[in-house]
């Protein structure tokens, strides 16, 4: 067990049965954040505090922000701060490098200027830093050519529009994007292809973030309504298996497999939690029965793990 896995073990034992205050997502992230700055969470290792903050959730949308933030420092390490990030890179074409159509082209200052439009914003007007996956022209082989542009969201010519609550974690807030002329600088632009090196890394890791901090999350309500310690003892090793999976390459056939097990077994104990959290809260209980539905995103991965296996020369089952 490593000493990140250790220190997070030991603080849901001392703590996840407090809680926080509840609130809509803004206010539950701001008192996410001063925890973070306080230490109250169990380190700043980025899967850590993923957990640390399902655990302090008051509702699955809290858990998955906790989740989704922390995977984006863990794959950005070099994005300082607790500003809220989103990763934009859905369009209504789709989110593939040939289904993008926002472009960066350069302009007579010698830096670039945005135009498009982006599909989702995770957390809508909470954004405060934005990475945009944008085509700047074309690679010799006539491919698009992607990068990753990180920049402010109230920079000139930049709107987002809040979009409709969705039928699972509706108290999640999402956003349409569109660039309009947004002036950009060459330092802003993340080096590396924006797709390969860090669009689709950031996809795969994305998940064991999410299925880390739900777990949290469960654990807390299997601590405080289940009764059973096996249970919360199963709870512990699965979020025990996360933390080594974060630590992985994802992209890396390992980590591929390896995630892949990991969210067939996840699925698993959730559904056991199911059953044994009979005595929840209406509330709550009728509120997880809606919101489980977002773990199915590790069914997404299933396709890729089929195509490892075949690139290894094995038919998965």
């Amino acid at each position: 067990m490593t000493q990140t896995t250790q220190a997070t073990i030991d603080w849901l034992l001392a703590s996840a049965w407090g809680t926080m205050p509840a609130g809509d997502l803004p206010a539950w992230w701001s008192q996410y954040c001063q925890a973070f700055t306080q230490d109250r969470l169990p380190a700043c290792d980025p899967i850590a505090a993923a957990v640390g903050g399902g655990a302090m959730a008051e509702c699955v949308a809290h858990a998955f922000a906790s989740g989704y933030q922390n995977a984006l420092r863990a794959e950005f390490t070099a994005l300082d701060g607790m500003q809220w990030r989103a990763l934009l890179v859905s369009e209504a074409t789709g989110k593939s490098p040939k289904q993008i159509h926002t472009r960066l082209e350069p302009n007579a200052n010698g830096g670039w200027t945005l135009n498009g439009t982006k599909s989702y914003v995770s957390g809508g007007a909470l954004a405060q830093q934005l990475l945009v996956l944008a085509h700047a022209g074309e690679l010799a082989d006539g491919r698009k050519r992607m990068r990753l542009a990180h920049f402010s969201a109230d920079r000139t010519g930049v709107s987002i529009q809040a979009r409709p609550p969705a039928a699972v974690m509706p108290e999640f807030q999402y956003g349409t994007a569109v660039f309009n002329e947004v002036p950009l600088a060459n330092e802003e632009l993340i080096p590396g292809d924006g797709f390969a090196d860090h669009a689709r890394p950031f996809a795969a890791r994305e998940s064991v973030f999410i299925f880390a901090a739900v777990l949290g999350y469960l654990f807390k309500l299997a601590v405080k309504y289940s009764g059973s310690t096996s249970l919360c003892e199963r709870l512990l090793a699965a979020i025990s298996m996360y933390s080594g999976l974060a630590s992985l390459d994802p992209n890396t056939p390992a980590a591929e497999l390896a995630t892949q097990g990991g969210h067939a077994l996840a699925g698993q104990l959730v559904a056991e939690c199911d059953a044994s959290l009979g005595d929840l809260p209406a509330p709550i209980r009728d509120a997880w029965a809606r919101d489980r539905a977002i773990l199915r995103m590790g069914q997404a991965g299933a396709a890729r793990a089929t195509k490892t296996w075949a690139q290894l020369g094995v038919q998965r089952d």
